[in-house]
């Protein structure tokens, strides 16, 4: 994968084109490595929609309790592919020469986007929890919200370099995912409790 990776960037590089555009398929390349849609999944099937049914379970310190570690968890699932990522971004921008600021700002939104591939499905499930009994998604708002991080990943942030440079772009993806992560707990902390319920 690396290797057509490297050779589609080598050849848009001789077409003249600036090497930073790698920048805007970071988004790209995070989502195909660390999406994992199942997990939430897996998590209500085979764990939560059977000890939603005891009481101790219910409790807010319990269900915040069991966030944390989901997210301990999730966050060393995604360590690895993150890892990967940086150093291709870092080999890259050292061969493609990449300024001081940019390959910098491109390592930072590595990292932003591992945490955001971290937090968002685990925001979707403790804000929404989208599952029935048979682990279908009932919920429109999960289902859009995932639409909009596919469009973006894959047709938005690709397509922007002719609207913002790559260095305005990094900074805005990791404002936003500054700006969301506090964001995205404090609705975890609030509706987790109320919506992780079984009667």
């Amino acid at each position: 994968v690396l290797t057509c990776i490297s050779m589609f960037f080598a050849g848009k590089v001789q077409l003249g084109e600036s090497p930073a555009f790698l920048v805007y398929y970071l988004p790209t390349f995070m989502y195909l490595l660390c999406s994992y849609s199942r997990l939430t999944k897996a998590m209500y099937v085979n764990c939560d929609q059977s000890l939603l049914h005891y009481s101790f379970y219910k409790e807010k310190k319990a269900l915040l309790e069991m966030f944390r570690l989901r997210m301990i968890s999730l966050w060393k699932l995604m360590a690895l592919p993150t890892l990967l990522v940086l150093v291709l971004v870092f080999v890259n921008g050292l061969i493609l020469k990449f300024s001081t600021k940019l390959l910098i700002a491109a390592l930072l939104l590595t990292l932003a986007n591992g945490g955001f591939f971290t937090i968002y499905p685990l925001f979707i499930y403790y804000v929404f929890q989208p599952y029935d009994s048979a682990g279908t998604i009932t919920s429109f708002a999960p289902s859009f919200l995932n639409a909009l991080v596919y469009m973006f990943c894959f047709f938005g942030g690709p397509r922007l370099d002719d609207a913002i440079s790559p260095m305005t772009f990094s900074l805005l993806s990791i404002g936003f995912f500054v700006l969301f992560l506090p964001f995205a707990l404090f609705l975890i902390r609030i509706r987790g409790p109320k919506v992780m319920r079984k009667e």
